[in-house]
C-alpha cells in the first residue's frame, strides 16, 4: 500500500509538472492564478515525496520548473542553535572546539581550547548516532597549558604513526606542537615544542587549522592572526616528516572583512562540488562564508557572505567546527563563543556530499572497521557509484566499478572517512569507517 501511494503521488507530480510547463508557455511568462495553484500543488507533492525519491530524482522530474521550488542539491540548512547539547558543559571563558576521535572508538570526542591556554576534553561515551559527552577533563593525556592564552587546538596524524597529534596557537602568536606518543586508542602527549617543522610566530592570537587546501594528500596549515588575516603554510614535506613553507597571506583570492579581529578559520565542502569552502568565525560573533569557486587542487575564494544557511551570530569570538556529530550523513556545526558555551547547529539539508538516504531495512556495513589496507562493503543497496570522502566532506577516492565490494584504502591518510553509495535514481546510502 505504501509503495502504491508513492507511485500514485509520483504520477501526480509528473502530470502536474507537464501541466505547469504547458501553462507557463501559454501564459508567455505571466504569473497567473493557475500557475500559482499548480505551484502550491507541486510543493505539497514534493513534501510528500522528497524522502522517498531523493532530491536528484525530484530535480529530474521537475526539470526547468525546479527553480520555482528552490530545489538545490548543494543547499545547506541549519536549525536554530541549541546551547551545550549532549551533556557538553560551559568552559567559563572562551570555547574553541574541535572534533576528534582520540580514543579510537569510532565516534567523535571534543577537545576545547579555552582562554587561559588549557584544553578541556569531553569524551563521547554515547554512540556515533546518539552522542553523549562525559564531564570535562582539563589537560588530560599529559597535556599542559601552552604557557599563554588562547589555546586553539587542531588535530591530524602529522607524523603518520597512526594517532592524532595536536597543534595549537595562542596569544603570543607561536605555534605549539604536542606529539601524540601514545596510540590511536590510548593517547599520550609529549612535552610541547614551539614552532617546529619550519613554522614561525604570527602577529598575536594565532589560530591554526590543518587543511589539505591544495588537494595533494598532505595537511597544510591556515593560521589566523590578530587582524584576522590568514597566513598559508604549504606542507612541502612528506606524510611522516612534515615541513611547512610560509607561502603568503590571504591567498587564493581571500578578502578578509573590514575591521576583523581574532578570526577562527574552518574548512568543509559546503556546496558539494569537491573542494573545500571556508567559514570564518569573527570577533563580533558573525560567521563569514567564502565559497571556493576554484577546484580541489587550485582553490579560489569568492567574496564573503555573512551568516548564510540560516546561521546566527554567536556572542563574540565565534569559533566554528564542522562535524557529523549525529552520524546522519551531513556536516553539523559547533560554534564556541566568548562565555564558554558551545552552540550546536544541526544540519537539516535535504542532500549533502555525505548524505544518507534512509531506506527501509537497508543497511551499509563496512568490515573490518577500523581498517588498514582494504575495506569490504556488505549491503543490499544496489549502487552504480561509490565515493569515499574525508571528515570535511571532500572527495578523496571514487570508484565507478560498482557493484565493487572490496576497496583499496591503503593510500589514504589515517583518520575517519565516509563511504557513499549512489544508485541510478540519485538515492544515496552512506556510513563511516576509520582508516588506521
Amino acid at each position: 500500500m505504501k509503495q502504491y501511494h508513492y507511485s500514485r503521488k509520483t504520477r501526480q507530480l509528473r502530470n502536474s509538472v507537464v501541466e505547469l510547463d504547458k501553462t507557463i508557455a501559454e501564459s508567455h511568462g505571466t504569473l497567473n492564478d493557475k500557475i500559482k495553484s499548480l505551484i502550491v500543488k507541486i510543493k505539497h507533492l514534493i513534501a510528500e515525496l522528497q524522502s522517498h525519491l531523493g532530491i536528484l530524482k525530484l530535480k529530474h522530474i521537475l526539470g526547468a520548473t525546479a527553480v520555482f521550488f528552490g530545489l538545490n542539491v548543494n543547499a545547506q540548512n541549519f536549525d536554530k542553535p541549541v546551547q551545550n547539547p549532549f551533556g557538553i558543559t560551559n568552559t567559563y571563558q572562551l570555547a574553541m572546539p574541535t572534533a576528534v576521535d582520540l580514543d579510537g572508538d569510532g565516534d567523535f570526542d571534543l577537545m576545547v581550547g579555552e582562554y587561559y591556554g588549557n584544553y578541556v576534553y569531553f569524551e563521547n561515551t554515547g554512540t556515533k548516532s546518539n552522542p553523549q559527552f562525559a564531564g570535562p577533563s582539563k589537560n588530560p593525556f599529559g597535556l599542559v597549558a601552552n604557557g599563554g592564552y588562547f589555546g586553539a587546538p587542531t588535530f591530524t596524524d602529522l607524523d603518520n604513526d597512526g594517532d592524532q597529534d595536536m597543534l595549537t596557537g595562542g596569544y603570543y602568536g607561536a605555534q605549539v606542537y604536542y606529539e601524540n606518543t601514545g596510540t590511536s586508542l590510548v593517547p599520550s602527549f609529549a612535552t610541547p615544542v614551539t614552532n617546529p617543522f619550519g613554522l614561525d610566530s604570527t602577529e598575536e592570537y594565532s589560530i591554526p587549522k590543518f587543511v589539505d587546501i591544495d588537494g595533494d594528500g598532505d595537511q597544510d596549515l591556515m593560521i589566523s592572526e590578530y587582524y584576522g588575516n590568514l597566513v598559508y603554510y604549504k606542507n612541502t614535506g612528506t606524510k611522516s616528516s612534515p615541513q611547512f613553507t610560509k607561502s603568503g597571506t590571504n591567498m587564493f583570492g581571500i578578502v578578509i572583512p573590514a575591521q576583523t579581529y581574532v578570526a577562527f578559520p574552518e574548512f568543509a565542502d559546503l556546496d558539494d562540488d569537491g573542494d573545500l569552502d571556508l567559514l570564518l568565525g569573527q570577533y563580533d560573533g558573525a560567521l563569514a562564508y567564502f565559497e571556493n569557486t576554484g577546484t580541489a587542487t587550485n582553490p579560489a575564494f569568492a567574496n564573503h557572505v555573512i551568516n548564510p544557511f540560516d546561521l546566527d551570530s554567536a556572542y563574540y569570538f565565534a569559533a566554528p567546527a564542522f562535524v557529523d556529530i549525529d552520524d546522519d550523513g551531513d556536516l553539523d556545526l559547533l560554534v564556541g563563543e566568548y562565555y564558554g558555551n558551545i552552540q550546536f547547529y544541526k544540519n537539516t539539508q535535504l542532500v549533502s556530499s555525505i548524505n544518507r538516504w534512509q531506506l527501509d531495512n537497508i543497511e551499509v556495513s563496512i568490515y573490518p572497521n577500523p581498517a588498514q589496507d582494504f575495506i569490504s562493503i556488505d549491503t543490499k543497496f544496489k549502487s552504480n557509484k561509490i565515493s569515499i570522502l574525508n571528515a570535511q566532506g571532500q572527495l578523496v577516492l571514487q570508484s565507478l566499478d560498482s557493484p565493487q565490494t572490496k576497496i583499496d584504502i591503503s593510500a589514504l591518510l589515517r583518520g575517519q572517512y565516509y563511504i557513499k553509495l549512489e544508485n541510478e535514481d540519485g538515492n544515496v546510502a552512506s556510513t563511516s569507517f576509520v582508516k588506521l
